[in-house]
């Protein structure tokens, strides 16, 4: 199982990772925005001893990190070994345990998305220190959007949305393209020119994260058989070749023996999101980390893992509560046992 480099025009990826030498798309895509913030406490408090909401987060990653073993392991440098942009990391997976976890797969425990992280979890949310904890907007600002065990911003997919959506991907070029995805023109045509070098004729592939089925209809521009997408949210497909399911239904399907294997595994803007809060999901320090592991877990032999995330060459952030930025270090942790 691979993660595909590809080196489209100007833009360096891995399959969509962007250019440090490409400002406009950074700014585009607002990799670095907020800037840097000199408390280093912030965004980590102690729980105070009548909070029973921190005592259950506790609890809960705590169950976590004993069920994720090795995976989780964020200072394993035992299991590193160079690549070719970052390191790779292999380490022993056990699937079943991955999906029978508890406390992953939930809501936050919070009414509204949390401002601030317990203090005891500082050390695995910035792996020890290698990773800085900045605020996404300078006033720290703290973003909400209740996805989990509710409807996704777009709860309808019909035929005729996704076909029109295919037919637009015929329409693209290097100068324009009438699908915009969420992220504008210029990150639509990278993902475009990227799936166009994977072998996506007459294949399964799994789509993490999807608040628009933009993804989907590349893939399935490209000769995909079917497409299946995991997704917080809700959401009803009309279309033939394309499903939608939630966490909790991809967990209990691969448990009980009806979750197909996929060819391939496509991901934009999303795995970056998991376990921050923002969307309903409960705060998971490992939560990115876990997903991409679940989907190599459910990918057959040789098949492929195509991923967009914020990326930067030298260094690894966490923009609270947006998303993380990933670098050197976590990067081979989160497409851990993809080559």
């Amino acid at each position: 199982k691979q993660v595909d480099h590809f080196f489209p025009g100007e833009y360096h990826q891995s399959v969509f990772h962007f250019a440090k030498n490409d400002k406009a798309l950074q700014e585009d895509m607002e990799l670095q925005r907020g800037g840097t913030d000199n408390d280093d406490s912030w965004p980590f408090a102690d729980c105070a001893a009548s909070d029973t909401t921190c005592s259950r987060v506790l609890a809960r990653v705590e169950g976590i990190r004993n069920q994720c073993g090795k995976l989780c392991d964020v200072q394993d440098k035992a299991s590193l070994q160079p690549g070719l942009f970052f390191s790779e990391r292999r380490t022993d997976i056990d699937c079943k345990v991955l999906f029978e976890m508890d406390g992953v797969d939930v809501p936050r425990e919070q009414d509204r998305a949390p401002d601030h992280l317990p203090k005891a979890l500082q050390g695995d949310f910035t792996m020890f220190g290698a990773a800085k904890v900045v605020p996404f907007y300078p006033d720290r600002k703290i973003l909400d959007a209740r996805y989990v065990s509710g409807k996704a911003k777009t709860p309808l997919w019909s035929f005729e949305l996704i076909e029109k959506m295919k037919r637009d991907v015929g329409m693209c070029n290097a100068e324009t393209c009438p699908l915009r995805g969420p992220y504008g023109a210029k990150p639509t045509n990278v993902v475009i020119r990227s799936l166009q070098k994977v072998d996506l004729a007459h294949k399964s592939v799994l789509v993490i994260g999807s608040e628009s089925p933009w993804v989907e209809a590349i893939c399935l521009f490209f000769g995909a058989a079917k497409v299946t997408t995991l997704e917080y949210g809700s959401i009803v497909s009309n279309h033939p070749q394309v499903a939608v399911i939630t966490p909790t239904e991809f967990k209990s399907k691969y448990l009980d023996g009806t979750l197909e294997q996929f060819d391939a595994v496509v991901t934009f803007s999303s795995v970056e999101h998991s376990g921050l809060g923002r969307y309903g999901d409960a705060l998971n320090p490992w939560g990115d980390i876990i997903a991409i592991a679940r989907a190599w877990c459910t990918t057959k032999k040789g098949g492929s893992l195509a991923i967009g995330v914020p990326f930067h060459a030298t260094r690894d952030t966490i923009q609270f509560n947006a998303h993380r930025v990933y670098g050197p270090a976590r990067y081979p942790f989160l497409t851990t046992n993809w080559k």
